[in-house]
């Protein structure tokens, strides 16, 4: 069967440049190059659109404006036809089924989960909360497949959501050590006005992703270790990660750089990245600063990260758990350790290339 009579829709919430969000571009670049015909669609349009000319944005306004999403997505569908629609996190993918179920047409529907949904929907008020879950218990089970990018997202799916075991299948994001590697050659100015080590930590500024922990950790449990601590994101916790870097007088330790869509130099010229996060699906920045040649501290968020530990190749504190953090970083300071982490890391990446996964994603379609 020739591919490119296969047609593609793609959907996601946004395409706000997060790890998820790359993994969505990068797929569906990699459908369109291996001769699939596809579309992909973005719930929220950006305020940068300055590399998506090829998304069709449905302008989702607001919750409000949900019902009327479903029946733009349904028009589409109905329009376009395609074989294979595939949703993109939570709150598309219930679109997604919905649109799917009142359209006329009949093809496949994967549905894919990028974290752990019942820690994801906590930060939803109860009324929201309970909503989302009586939907993803009628609505998924509608789908021909869920991929979920861990064990952990998984399990919880069938066990949280009794979502039929058959249905739920593991496809990990990839991570493209060459490329990685590729751009790794110039060490950032910033880290040359700063004092060594330097610290990092690359991710959005979201609850789930623990930085208020890991500024609490700096203040409270590391006066004493000597560096500098370096954040790259941006999002809604913003202002209180500002405020509380003023609140405890880290303004001299503390940076945040805001957003970067390349951010692998620093994470190769930085003494240590940090995963600080409470939970995650599939934590790709660990692999890429891995990729990078970095030695990394990170929360056992998920089962990843525990494999991680027991490969030997990531120092690990259990979640919200400041006194754990902080031996760990001191941990990975110590030369000797995070050569060992290095070394073994390198072979642990392997198992992730973009080839792999990409015919893993295949074999769902």
């Amino acid at each position: 069967m020739r591919e490119d009579q296969k047609k593609i829709m793609m959907i996601t919430s946004a395409l706000s440049g997060g790890g998820a969000e790359k993994i969505f571009c990068w797929l569906s670049e990699k459908f369109r190059n291996n001769g699939y015909s596809v579309r992909v669609y973005s719930m929220l349009e950006p305020k940068d659109k300055k590399s998506t000319e090829n998304v069709i944005f449905l302008k989702w306004k607001s919750e409000k404006d949900y019902p009327g999403l479903i029946w733009k997505l349904k028009k589409e569908i109905d329009s376009w036809s395609p074989d294979i629609i595939i949703g993109w996190s939570t709150l598309t993918n219930l679109a997604v089924v919905l649109a799917y179920k009142i359209s006329r047409r009949t093809c496949k529907v994967v549905l894919c989960e990028r974290s752990i949904v019942s820690e994801t929907v906590l930060y939803a008020n109860m009324a929201k909360r309970f909503l989302i879950k009586k939907l993803i218990k009628w609505l998924y089970p509608m789908a021909d497949v869920i991929a979920c990018n861990s064990a952990s997202a998984s399990e919880d799916l069938i066990h949280a959501f009794s979502i039929n075991l058959k249905k739920v299948v593991v496809v990990p994001n990839p991570v493209d050590t060459e490329m990685v590697k590729s751009k790794i050659a110039d060490e950032p100015e910033e880290f040359k006005k700063i004092t060594r080590p330097v610290m990092l930590c690359v991710s959005r500024l979201s609850p789930e992703k623990g930085i208020i922990d890991l500024l609490e950790t700096i203040a409270l449990k590391m006066k004493d270790v000597k560096g500098s601590f370096v954040i790259i994101g941006d999002g809604p916790m913003k202002d209180d990660c500002l405020a509380r870097i003023d609140k405890y007088g880290l303004k001299d330790r503390v940076f945040l750089l805001g957003y970067r869509h390349e951010p692998y130099n620093y994470m190769h010229h930085a003494d240590l990245l940090i995963l600080p996060s409470r939970h995650e699906g599939f934590p790709n920045v660990v692999l890429e600063g891995m990729a990078a040649g970095t030695a990394v501290v990170a929360t056992e968020c998920c089962s990843n990260i525990v494999e991680m530990k027991n490969y030997g190749c990531c120092i690990t504190a259990k979640v919200c758990d400041s006194e754990e953090l902080a031996a760990a970083i001191r941990k990975g300071l110590s030369q000797s350790q995070k050569q060992l982490l290095i070394e073994n890391a390198d072979a642990f990446v392997c198992r992730f290339t973009p080839e792999n996964v990409f015919e893993q994603f295949c074999n769902l379609c």
